[in-house]
């Protein structure tokens, strides 16, 4: 479990810190700097019982790459032990301090690595942080996250929540609620909408991939979208027919007229609202001209979007969230240019849930 502490408060004996002490020369005195400094200094501990310290995230305020930055922060330490390393403690901690900086207004996050630490530098690279020209003094290659893009940051933090809930996917998927819509079910709301045999079908984070098997069936060409690199694993492994594509979908494009479906399930809220505008509007362009798409959501009392604890997993990880009513998903639709077709209403009452799902079309499609 993470928590919070006091960099007053920290041991810095403790056995995790040994090899910062053979890297930095001056890390005694920085670590009674640290001690004294917990006002513009915050700091995140994993402890094992009767173990110490396993894991530990220490940053400064106001200090950006060139200097002082009001609106900047360094990751001045990220340490993770090797056993807590195997156990997602990484992104856990990472979670914790993003959420902090988000809600703190901070627009960019750095932090050094020297070059001999590769695991770590690969790490810091797959969430989002960006490898830049400049070294420090003593050689470190400095990385940036920045946190003011709204889009992007959502896509970061979401990938960090997924590659750690992976493993309960699985298990949901393998032993459902009673009342959890079955996946064939799912993809025939797609499927049973579609006039012709598809040639070429798209499914937008595909999750445990039980969707992506039954679409794998039906479409000659299945292609898939999945943020999280241990989620497309389990996708892959579900839908062996299926492509499954590792990426943002912010940063993915298909040529206009490609799919004749798109299926979208549980995918479009964890997006902004301009965001997910945004990205309806290409969908459609990528769709041929008489396709399809499905796309479903909760269905909320009222619109919010933000970031929350995702609270029906064992592990509480932060996510990006979006929540519509039903006027205001319709609108999204209608400003997107589809027409609905049909909606389909399930409600999960295992984890009370109300799922509204929506069979559309472009509007210049819906009279044909």
């Amino acid at each position: 479990m993470i928590t919070p502490i006091s960099t007053s408060h920290i041991d810095f004996s403790d056995p995790l810190f040994e090899s910062l002490y053979q890297d930095y020369p001056t890390f005694k005195e920085w670590c009674s700097k640290v001690s004294r400094e917990p006002e513009t200094r915050k700091a995140w501990v994993a402890n094992a019982p009767d173990a110490g310290l396993v894991a530990i995230a220490i940053i400064k305020l106001g200090e950006g790459v060139h200097g002082d930055a009001s609106l900047s922060a360094k990751l001045s330490t990220f340490k993770i032990s090797e056993g807590a390393s195997a156990q997602g403690i990484a992104d856990q901690l990472l979670s914790s301090v993003l959420l902090f900086l988000v809600e703190k207004g901070v627009e960019t996050l750095f932090v050094t690595v020297f070059p001999k630490y590769e695991p770590l530098l690969s790490y810091l690279t797959d969430r989002g942080f960006r490898v830049t020209e400049a070294r420090t003094p003593l050689g470190e290659i400095i990385l940036t996250l920045s946190l003011h893009t709204k889009g992007k940051i959502t896509s970061v933090i979401n990938k960090i929540a997924y590659e750690v809930l992976a493993k309960e996917y699985i298990d949901r998927a393998e032993t459902p609620g009673k009342s959890q819509e079955p996946p064939q079910d799912l993809a025939s709301h797609l499927t049973g909408g579609l006039r012709d045999r598809p040639k070429r079908l798209l499914e937008l984070g595909p999750g445990s991939g039980s969707v992506l098997a039954h679409l794998g069936s039906v479409g000659d060409q299945v292609i898939a979208v999945e943020l999280s690199p241990k989620m497309a694993s389990i996708a892959q492994k579900a839908a062996p027919n299926a492509t499954v594509v590792i990426a943002d979908v912010q940063d993915v494009d298909f040529p206009d007229c490609h799919f004749d479906g798109v299926y979208m399930g549980a995918f479009i809220h964890l997006f902004p609202k301009e965001i997910a505008l945004k990205q309806l509007l290409r969908v459609r362009r990528w769709l041929v001209r008489s396709g399809r798409i499905f796309i479903n959501t909760t269905s909320e009392l009222e619109c919010s979007e933000g970031f929350f604890v995702k609270q029906d997993y064992d592990k509480k990880m932060l996510r990006f969230r979006s929540s519509w009513t039903e006027d205001a998903f319709s609108q999204l639709l209608s400003d997107a240019g589809f027409e609905v077709l049909n909606r389909f209403r399930t409600k999960e009452v295992e984890r009370q849930k109300n799922w509204i799902g929506y069979l559309c079309v472009a509007k210049d499609e819906a009279d044909e």
